[in-house]
This record gives C-alpha cells, structure tokens and sequence, in this order.
C-alpha cells in the first residue's frame, strides 16, 4: 500500500514542478514500491531490535546544528518513545532559524504532523513528505511556503535533503506507519537541542524568544519521552504533557 501517488507535487523552491520522475532514476515511476519492497523486512527488523513493534506510531526530530533526524517509536509496553536510529541530514537551507516567507530559502523550525496525503512517492527529488508548513503557529503569525520537504537527491532550497538510500528507509518507516492505521506521524524541527544552556548560548539571537516558545515541547519529550500536545496561542507555541498516554490527538496544525 502506497500513499499519495496521484499528488506528484514536491518542490522546495515553492514553485509548481512538472512532477517528472527523474531521469536517472531507475525505478521508473514505480520507484516508491520497489523501494518499499525492499526496505520493508530490514525495517521490521530495526524496529525488532530496538524491542519495539513498527506499527506503532512514530516520531521524528531534526537538529539542524547536528544535521540528524532521530527516529523514535512508542513503546506499546510503557506508552513512551524509544530511540531507533539516527539519520545523517545530507544537506539543509538557510541559517539556524525559522522559515518566515516563500523564497526565503529556510528551513521551518516547530512542532509538524505529517499525514499520509502529505506522502510524495513521485517527487522530483526521489522520493519525500510534506512537513505541513505552514501550521496553525506559523500562520498566526503571517509565515508563508509551500511545498517544505523532507527529501532525497541531497540538494536543498528550503528542504531537509537525504542521501537516497536513508530516504528510502525513511520513506517506508512511514509507508509502515500509515498501513497499521496511524493517521499520522509527528515531525518536530528544532535548531539545535534546546537544553537551559544550549538556549542560554543563544541569548541575544534575533530568534531567541521563539526558540523559548519551543522549549517546553522540546523538554516534555525529551524528559518524558512522550509527545507533547501542541497549541498556537499569541503567536507561541503552548506544550502541555499529554494525560492520555494513548492519545493521538491532532494539535491545532
């Protein structure tokens, strides 16, 4: 099962590509379930080695400073996260800092959902998802983009750009994801990790308020390796500890 085929639309120049599948590229347009296919049982053996079931819903958090994509999966057992693997970012846009308006060419910072009409299996740029940009924070305060991804081909104007052989993995963690009935997955972008000193360092930074903003929800799942519920109130994000451990309620995005 493979989501999103008839949304060929991925780019991070903002623009509206024409959809091509790249001539290089060998899968043809069926290149999304080839590489699915092949992803599929070393997946479920990642997932097994980290004792958890990979159909349970997962997250993913990304560090610009560190150039990593964290994937984490809930812990049926515990109803926490647990770390499964780390991913090396080929390549980002822009400086540490959030994405503002179209063509600034930078990267978004925040808390995403991502859902399975968000997955982009013919994307010029072999294979991606949509982050969501802008949601109901970036809107509050007049943001603008479009088309802000996750991607492979490692080239990037305003995306997350991944080396073709991660994405893939990427890319069929959530295929999993959405076939055991999730309806989503969490994507939150951050700077850097927003501990009290790494934010202290920061003082003065033009940014340094909305990367307060970011902090509680930073903390709530580092410390408690739970998502945090997310809401936009005054141009900020709000963070509260979920009380359902079980709950996968959408924020306000």
């Amino acid at each position: 099962m493979t989501f999103g085929l008839v949304a060929v639309l991925s780019s991070c120049t903002e623009g509206l590509d024409s959809g091509a599948i790249r001539t290089t590229d060998n899968n043809g347009p069926d290149r999304a379930q080839v590489a699915i296919a092949r992803n599929r049982a070393s997946v479920e053996r990642m997932f097994a080695s980290r004792g958890v079931d990979f159909s349970q819903p997962v997250l993913m958090r990304a560090f610009k400073q560190e150039n990593v994509i964290e994937l984490w999966a809930k812990d049926k057992r515990r109803s926490t996260y647990k770390l499964v693997k780390k991913y090396e970012v080929c390549t980002y846009s822009g400086a540490l800092g959030p994405k503002t308006r179209s063509g600034d060419l930078q990267t978004p910072e925040g808390f995403y959902e991502v859902r399975a009409y968000n997955m982009k299996p013919q994307s010029q740029f072999h294979m991606s998802f949509n982050l969501g940009f802008p949601n109901a924070h970036d809107r509050s305060r007049g943001w603008s983009g479009s088309n802000l991804m996750v991607h492979g081909d490692c080239t990037s104007e305003g995306c997350f750009a991944m080396r073709d052989d991660p994405m893939e993995e990427i890319y069929t963690v959530a295929t999993l994801n959405f076939e055991a009935g999730n309806g989503l997955f969490y994507f939150h972008s951050f700077p850097f990790r927003l501990t009290d000193a790494g934010l202290a360092a920061q003082k003065g930074h033009q940014w340094y308020d909305f990367w307060a903003s970011l902090q509680p929800g930073y903390e709530i799942f580092d410390r408690k390796k739970k998502v945090p519920l997310i809401s936009a109130q005054s141009g900020r994000y709000i963070a509260q500890l979920p009380g359902d451990p079980d709950s996968q309620t959408a924020s306000s995005n």
